[in-house]
């Protein structure tokens, strides 16, 4: 489903949960509730330009003839239109697709969470890929669930909980996010 269907489908009883990189922002908690973090993450850039990757500040890439994709309705786009007015946006449904327009050139930059710049780095070694070490903004990712069923949410912050206190969350972190022997068996 793509990343801007997501809240509108749990706000309809389509889905039970969000967990897909959602940022806890203010104005979603207003239409959901969020359990977590269960991650700390913020905003970076996977590029192929040196000198986006080694921008240490936002006002060097606002120009128009500068080109960043960003997921649709997410946090990233959200950046970009705030921080990098200037900037053109091009949008995708799916971090593949946005990859993918780094990989071929259309943009010269995704702008996403940090984690999913460090996998593609992982997922495609010799595409001559780079990212910033430091994430511009804080970005906590929680799971979102249904404001109205709190039965839910006891459950799901105890899960997170029991996770985190018997180090399985550490060992998730280090499979998912360091280890990237997974990526091996995507198609």
């Amino acid at each position: 489903m793509p990343f801007a269907e997501l809240l509108p489908a749990l706000e309809a009883g389509k889905l039970d949960m969000v967990m897909s990189g959602m940022t806890i922002t203010m104005k979603r908690n207003l239409k959901v509730a969020f359990v977590g973090p269960y991650l700390k993450s913020g905003k970076a850039f996977l590029t192929k330009v040196d000198t986006i990757a080694n921008a240490d500040e936002t006002k060097v890439l606002n120009r128009p003839e500068v080109k960043f994709a960003a997921l649709k309705d997410s946090t990233s786009q959200y950046f970009i239109e705030t921080a990098l007015p200037k900037a053109t946006l091009v949008t995708a449904d799916n971090y593949d697709e946005a990859v993918d327009m780094v990989l071929q050139d259309r943009v010269h930059a995704l702008v996403a969470d940090y984690p999913i710049c460090v996998i593609s780095l992982v997922r495609y070694p010799d595409r001559g890929l780079m990212s910033v070490i430091t994430p511009f903004t804080y970005e906590p990712l929680g799971i979102a669930v249904p404001a109205n069923d709190p039965h839910l949410i006891n459950w799901t912050g105890n899960f997170l909980g029991l996770l985190e206190g018997s180090g399985k969350m550490k060992m998730l972190k280090q499979r998912w996010f360091e280890d990237g022997s997974w990526l091996n068996e995507l198609p």
